[in-house]
């Protein structure tokens, strides 16, 4: 049986972009909702929900705890919002499975956030990708690097128009002529191993050691220690569940 995701998105144009990615990357029914109203007429499996929806009288969070009061509905929030730490203490307290992804989304983001809520229903996509090896061809202006993206990329800077590729075989970045959503997109091709944190930095998953408390732990900020480099790398609170869910399922 199909898993029923229901996409509660207050902007027609929005709603049908993620209608037509959601659909492309998941055999389900979807269910697509413009109002808190719409949304909780559905029983859906998973809801993936707008959190600011204008002239609602609820929020994309009072609807995903609504479906939670009397049986569990893994939720992906989307939201534009970057620093409402009020927020996303809110969605980091609730007692169901959640992620949550910055706008713009990405399809790497929207793939890895519905391959995490579907196996939390011990469902998988049915149009998973094939195993395959992650090799990965990268050039600049001096040289080419055959890379294995799993093995060799450590994280991602973003610089401007470039992007600082640190891998794990020499100190200095190899600097790619490429915005980072465009290169992470390209990556996204052979594995889903890197993971955005924040809006300059991604990192390789399986590079990821642990997460601690800052040392200026005014703000509650996460910290992130990799292997294979001394650099610590600050996790923005927009991408803090997704990565802890998917740190924790390693």
């Amino acid at each position: 049986m199909k898993p029923s995701i229901l996409i509660l998105e207050d902007r027609s144009i929005l709603l049908e972009d993620l209608c037509d990615r959601v659909n492309k990357f998941v055999d389900c029914e979807i269910v697509a909702a413009r109002s808190s109203e719409e949304a909780l007429s559905a029983t859906p499996d998973i809801a993936l929900c707008d959190i600011s929806l204008e002239e609602d009288s609820m929020t994309g969070i009072d609807v995903a705890d609504r479906f939670n009061e009397s049986r569990q509905v893994p939720i992906i929030f989307v939201t534009s919002t970057q620093d409402d730490q009020e927020v996303f203490d809110r969605i980091d307290a609730a007692g169901y499975p959640k992620t949550y992804l910055s706008k713009p989304v990405t399809n790497n983001e929207l793939k890895v956030a519905l391959k995490n809520a579907l196996s939390s229903l011990d469902i998988q996509p049915s149009q998973t990708r094939s195993k395959r090896d992650s090799n990965f061809l990268i050039r600049n202006t001096t040289a080419t690097y055959n890379l294995d993206v799993e093995k060799d990329i450590v994280y991602l800077e973003a610089d401007g128009n470039v992007t600082k590729v640190y891998i794990t075989t020499q100190e200095q970045p190899v600097v790619v002529s490429t915005h980072m959503k465009d290169f992470m997109s390209r990556v996204s091709s052979v594995t889903n191993a890197m993971q955005r944190i924040s809006r300059s930095h991604a990192i390789n998953i399986n590079k990821l050691s642990k997460i601690v408390d800052s040392k200026r732990n005014i703000t509650k900020e996460k910290m992130l220690v990799l292997k294979e480099t001394p650099t610590q790398l600050k996790l923005s609170p927009i991408y803090r569940a997704q990565l802890i869910a998917r740190f924790n399922s390693l």
